[in-house]
């Protein structure tokens, strides 16, 4: 298990397509998006993208 918090953006971390993130993304808006991202598992690649910075991952089983 991956245990990633603090990340802006998570396109280097994703470009693997063998990650999903089991977790419900918390987002804090200020300057910039912050991400707080526990538990990545061997999956499906499932995520939602906007621009170059992900709002949501969805939650899968």
């Amino acid at each position: 298990m991956l245990d990633i918090k603090n990340i802006c953006t998570l396109k280097d971390f994703i470009e693997n397509d063998e990650y999903v993130i089991r977790d419900i993304v918390d987002c804090n808006a200020y300057s910039a998006l912050y991400f707080n991202l526990i538990g990545a598992y061997r999956s499906y690649n499932c995520y939602t993208e906007s621009s170059d910075v992900i709002d949501y991952v969805l939650l899968m089983d």
